[in-house]
């Protein structure tokens, strides 16, 4: 394992040692958030439930209005206010912690032609 991926499993397993349990939003290139959280183990101590309302109609119908801009600071917020109510209604105790994570992601190019981009990443948390 090279040092970039033994430093993200590590963060990881310090995610899933937290007693918080999170409901996680995510559209585009935040699913590999998910898929990293996934793969080490205890993901289930940690993740309720994922989903990515990938279309503009699905983000729409997760927030309950069109927003103005489907990446931004302000969807993202919106996005984890969502998914913190649904964790509230999921977690397996009321007095269980829970969250709300969001991010909607995706790749912009920053040079001319194909093949040239970078990351465009807002994220979110909401919790109680």
């Amino acid at each position: 394992m090279d040092t970039v991926a033994a430093e993200r499993s590590d963060l990881i397993d310090g995610v899933h040692r937290s007693p918080s349990m999170a409901v996680l939003v995510v559209t585009g290139g935040g699913s590999r958030a998910v898929a990293d959280l996934l793969t080490v183990p205890g993901a289930s101590r940690t993740v309720l439930e994922a989903w990515a309302p990938y279309g503009e109609r699905s983000l729409t119908g997760c927030l309950g209005a069109t927003p103005r801009q489907a990446v931004s600071v302000e969807t993202a917020s919106a996005m984890a206010r969502k998914a913190c109510e649904r964790a509230i209604r999921l977690r397996p105790r009321a007095d269980a912690p829970v969250m709300g994570v969001a991010t909607p992601r995706r790749w912009r190019r920053t040079g001319p032609g194909r093949g040239t981009t970078g990351p465009t990443w807002p994220c979110a948390r909401a919790g109680r």
